[in-house]
């Protein structure tokens, strides 16, 4: 007789594949009985994805959405105690289904990015009263150092998948998939207790990789003077750290 521990990994990897079950194991009828189970799983799982990537489900339809999370379930099975964070990885799944649709799998990046996004920890953020009196202490913002909230996700974009996000969540008709003219990135972060996202130029997204590295805002603005004056370089940080301050992008300052 097998062991209870024994039988009980043999039933988790009838669940989790697709060999068909021992009958001197599960008895007559094994594989009707396990795939029972096994249907029930998978649906369970599939429920999580729709959950997810709602935005995704309602662009590419049922019968596209459910092809693409079964053969997700069935090649990604959960590694985290929550089903929470099940979903890591189907925008990957989705980028090899639709090769020639690549704003499937950026629409389901973005839907992803929001909902680690509204997951992630409660921080302090800093204000703009803050970075002022900073100044007045320090005679300026060239030796100010930041740090990002943890929410903080950036990615490229090349399709226009933000628009068509946005009309899907406002019930308007979204727009015609397309390539954007130039490469550009998506900001998602949470304000609030509600996530967001912001389309970025590569000169932000190098500030902000500069503020996570330790450099300086005067560090930043140094590297705007490489393409551009002083002046034009000074104001282009400025209205970066504006942004970043309004949207509550800020945890930390030294």
């Amino acid at each position: 007789m097998i062991h209870p521990h024994a039988l009980q990994q043999e039933f988790c990897k009838r669940i989790l594949d697709t060999v068909t079950p021992d009958p001197k194991i599960f008895g007559p009828d094994a594989e009707a009985r396990v795939g029972i189970y096994s249907n029930a799983y998978r649906a369970r799982l599939m429920s999580c994805l729709r959950n997810n990537y709602e935005k995704t489900w309602s662009w590419i339809g049922d019968d596209a959405f459910d092809t693409a999370a079964r053969q997700h379930c069935i090649l990604n099975p959960p590694q985290s105690w929550t089903l929470d964070d099940y979903g890591t990885g189907f925008d990957e799944t989705l980028g090899s289904l639709f090769q020639e649709d690549p704003e499937v799998a950026e629409l389901a990046l973005l839907e992803w990015a929001m909902q680690r996004a509204f997951g992630s920890v409660d921080e302090d953020v800093i204000d703009v009263a803050t970075v002022q009196a900073f100044v007045a202490a320090h005679d300026g913002l060239d030796h100010m150092r930041m740090t990002v909230v943890q929410s903080l996700f950036i990615f490229p974009i090349r399709t226009n998948c933000a628009a068509i996000w946005q009309d899907i969540a406002d019930d308007n008709t979204p727009p015609s998939p397309s390539l954007l003219e130039a490469p550009a990135y998506l900001r998602v972060w949470r304000k609030g207790f509600s996530p967001h996202f912001r389309t970025i130029d590569a000169d932000e997204v190098y500030a902000l990789n500069a503020l996570a590295q330790g450099e300086s805002f005067g560090d930043i603005c140094s590297y705007f003077t490489t393409t551009l004056d002083a002046e034009t370089a000074i104001v282009k940080a400025g209205t970066m750290l504006g942004h970043w301050l309004g949207d509550e992008l800020i945890s930390t300052l030294v």
